[in-house]
């Protein structure tokens, strides 16, 4: 037969392993939320972040056009003299 001591451990480890669960379970939530969180504001950083880099880079391109250009046309006006 099963002592009543062994009911007795048996009981306070259930009761251990029940709030070592529950502290488990909410350990996770947070963990949980603080990802969503996350991938919440760096979707949408993201967006900004690429709409500048477009905009820098086409700037970038339209003046370094500017440049090739406005030597293009003193090199041929030297030439020309």
């Amino acid at each position: 037969m099963i002592d009543s001591q062994l009911y007795k451990r048996l009981a306070e480890d259930q009761t251990g392993v029940d709030r070592w669960l529950k502290a488990n379970a909410v350990f996770g939530a947070i963990v949980a939320v603080g990802l969503v969180a996350m991938a919440l504001i760096g979707s949408t950083d993201s967006g900004v972040t690429q709409r500048a880099g477009t905009t820098s880079s086409t700037a970038e391109a339209s003046s370094a056009a500017i440049r090739i250009q406005a030597r293009a046309a003193s090199s041929l006006g030297a030439h020309d003299r």
